[in-house]
C-alpha cells in the first residue's frame, strides 16, 4: 500500500514538473518571438533616425531681404515650426488668408517665409511657410471692398 502511495506521489510530482517545463518552454518561445519583433522595430527606427540625422548635416540657412510684406496662402497650407519639410507642423490653414511676411530665408535652396497669421490668439500664430504654398505676394494689404 505504501508503495502505491509512493508511486502516485511520484506521478503527481512528475506531472507537476512536466507542466512547469511546458509552461517555461512556452514562455521562452514567446519571449524569443518578442525579441525578434523588437529587433526588427529597432532596425527600422535606426534607419529612420539615419535619414533624419543625414538630412540635418548639410543644413544651411541664409536670411534674405523681404521683397513683399504680404502674401496669400490657400486652404490646406502647412505652417511649420521651422523652415524645414520634416519639422513639426503648427497648423494646417483651414481657409485662404492673407498673412504678414516677417522674414525670408533660403534653406537648402528652398525659400521659406516666416509669417504672422491674422488670428485672434498668439498661440501658433507665427510659423514658416514654403514659398511654393503662396498664391500671390503684395507689398500692401489687400483692400476689401464691400457692396
Amino acid at each position: 500500500m505504501s508503495i502505491l502511495f509512493f508511486l502516485i506521489f511520484i506521478l503527481i510530482i512528475a506531472g507537476i514538473i512536466f507542466f512547469l517545463f511546458v509552461r517555461y518552454d512556452q514562455k521562452i518561445s514567446s519571449l524569443h518571438r518578442d525579441n525578434i519583433l523588437l529587433k526588427k522595430q529597432l532596425s527600422k527606427l535606426k534607419e529612420q533616425l539615419k535619414l533624419v540625422d543625414n538630412s540635418k548635416e548639410n543644413f544651411t540657412m541664409q536670411f534674405l531681404n523681404v521683397d513683399n510684406q504680404y502674401g496669400l496662402i490657400p486652404k490646406g497650407t502647412l505652417v511649420h515650426l521651422s523652415p524645414y519639410d520634416n519639422s513639426n507642423i503648427l497648423q494646417s490653414i483651414t481657409i485662404a488668408m492673407e498673412v504678414g511676411i516677417l522674414e525670408k530665408a533660403l534653406v537648402n535652396n528652398i525659400t521659406w517665409y516666416y509669417v504672422a497669421l491674422p488670428v485672434d490668439t498668439n498661440v501658433n500664430a507665427r510659423g514658416w511657410v514654403v514659398e511654393s504654398s503662396f498664391s500671390t505676394f503684395s507689398s500692401s494689404p489687400t483692400k476689401i471692398i464691400s457692396n
